[in-house]
């Protein structure tokens, strides 16, 4: 009695078939702990570095200065009294329409201030068809609350064009000049000066906002205090109502008689930023950058150099791998003296002397590296498969009916080896992580990347643990220890469920 199946019947049945081998494989590796923390790990890592662009928005590298240096999270606020009122960054958004605005000067006839709602800016238009001499001052005055009890560090920006068209002579003694000058301070108490400078010709500020640093020494000069004065600690004391002063006098010396004197400014006030002495999830690091925000790029960074080694690994030991142990021979003997040479060369030494030579070493230029020392293992465990595979019946059998070398070794002794290769990818990646960390710890990564061990480099060079930033120093550690646990959890596993001589343990 004999049985014909059609296609689709057998098509049928073979899905059948992949179907109750999955569900078979599923309840295995879900009856292993291990199996099941290494893979939640991994998706939680996967998940983290999917979703950077969204949960992570700050650049890890170019935004700096985000909160001050060494700031702790801000969840530190719940559990120490210590830091219970400490500042977090916060931006004071100077709406036109909050600000009050005054006239004054005995020229203040010949000036016209309005409103760009648009824009949210300040156009004061000054013009004198007489040979009438004096000034004009615009004033304007914006306050706000501030709830913490001090502040080490603000910024205020300012966006300022002058188109003076009838500009100031030395020589003569005549034209017109513009002062501005910023103040801040507490409502009610002593003024301090943000800015004061005079302009005699046309300027423009419009690309380029002016920004005042409070820590800036021209800043504190102009309020005769020394470098060892904290400008913002003395303006800033304790909640309450503080307010923000432009002052803009406009100075008419006269000029030839019947010529018209013109002016016309444009102030922008962008905003005022008070860095916050607590930060985030994960504070700061020396440079005020988001420790989180380069957590969370760093895990991608990992990800990929795990990833993409264990690509290129593939690539380089699976032919050479299967050649050397379906051709044999010559063939056999050369290709595994290659991987004898290259497998008892000193990988990391190396790899650091090449780093080292590299001017500016890329992040593809690591990975390239290790996976070129990091494939032979792979070859020859390959190639001792395919030593007993290709003496195999169904192999003998496809050989019979004329099939190619490579047909046979791709379409019939390769898929023999998927399982295998599995639980050697999960192995290859954490030594892959553990390499890159290792050369950035040492200070020859990628600069303009932030990995994990990236980040634990500059923690060092930064003198984190003498400051006491534990939270800049512990994540990348404890990342890189987790993910690497969880892909060896996970290759554990796989070697258990794909080996069965495992499961007598």
């Amino acid at each position: 009695m004999s049985f014909i199946f059609s296609r689709s019947e057998v098509a049928r049945r073979r899905r059948q078939l992949i179907i109750q081998s999955t569900k078979d494989f599923i309840r295995r590796y879900m009856k292993r702990k291990i199996g099941v923390f290494g893979l939640i790990v991994m998706i939680l890592f996967v998940g983290l570095a999917l979703s950077a662009p969204v949960i992570a928005p700050h650049d890890p590298v170019s935004d700096t200065y985000l909160a001050e240096p060494f700031a702790p999270p801000e969840w530190y606020s719940l559990i120490s009294r210590q830091y219970a009122n400490l500042p977090k960054t916060t931006f004071y958004g100077m709406d036109i329409g909050e600000w009050k605005v005054e006239s004054l000067g005995s020229l203040k006839e010949y000036a016209e201030v309005s409103k760009d709602m648009d824009e949210n800016a300040f156009i004061i238009r000054y013009l004198n068809p007489t040979d009438a001499e004096g000034n004009f001052t615009f004033m304007a005055e914006y306050t706000f609350e501030y709830p913490y009890e001090t502040l080490k560090t603000f910024i205020y920006r300012i966006r300022l064009q002058i188109q003076n068209f009838y500009e100031y002579d030395y020589i003569a003694n005549d034209g017109l000049e513009a002062k501005l000058t910023m103040y801040i301070s507490k409502v009610g108490k002593k003024q301090f000066i943000l800015y004061d400078s005079t302009f005699f010709g046309n300027i423009s500020y419009m690309e380029n906002p002016l920004t005042i640093y409070s820590t800036n020494v021209e800043v504190l000069q102009l309020n005769n205090l020394t470098t060892f004065d904290n400008l913002a600690e003395r303006v800033f004391r304790g909640p309450g109502r503080y307010r923000v002063t432009l002052a803009l006098t406009i100075n008419d010396y006269g000029g030839e008689p019947g010529r018209e004197r013109k002016m016309e400014v444009y102030l922008q006030p962008i905003n005022l930023e008070a860095k916050g002495m607590v930060y985030g999830l994960l504070g700061t690091d020396y440079l005020g950058r988001d420790v989180w925000s380069q957590f969370v790029w760093g895990s991608r960074v990992s990800l990929a150099v795990g990833i993409l080694v264990a690509i290129i690994v593939l690539f380089i030991a699976i032919p050479l791998g299967m050649i050397a142990g379906y051709k044999g021979g010559v063939t056999d003997r050369l290709l595994i003296s290659i991987f004898d040479i290259i497998y008892i060369l000193p990988v990391l030494p190396i790899i650091l002397l090449v780093t080292m030579m590299l001017r500016r070493p890329s992040l593809f230029a690591i990975i390239a590296l290790i996976a070129i020392f990091s494939w032979t293992g792979l070859a020859r465990q390959i190639r001792a498969w395919t030593l007993s595979l290709r003496e195999r019946p169904f192999v003998e059998s496809i050989k019979v009916i004329g099939a190619s070398d490579a047909y046979i070794m791709f379409r019939y002794i390769l898929p023999q080896m998927a399982p295998l290769l599995v639980y050697y990818i999960t192995v290859i990646i954490p030594g892959a992580i553990l390499t890159e960390a290792g050369i950035s710890l040492l200070g020859l990564g990628d600069p303009t990347t932030t990995s994990w061990g990236m980040m634990i480099q500059e923690a060092q060079a930064g003198a984190a643990i003498l400051k006491g930033a534990w939270w800049w120093v512990m994540p990348p550690i404890a990342g890189i220890i987790l993910l690497c646990m969880a892909f060896i959890f996970i290759g554990f596993t796989l070697d258990e469920i794909v080996n069965p001589r495992l499961r007598r343990r």
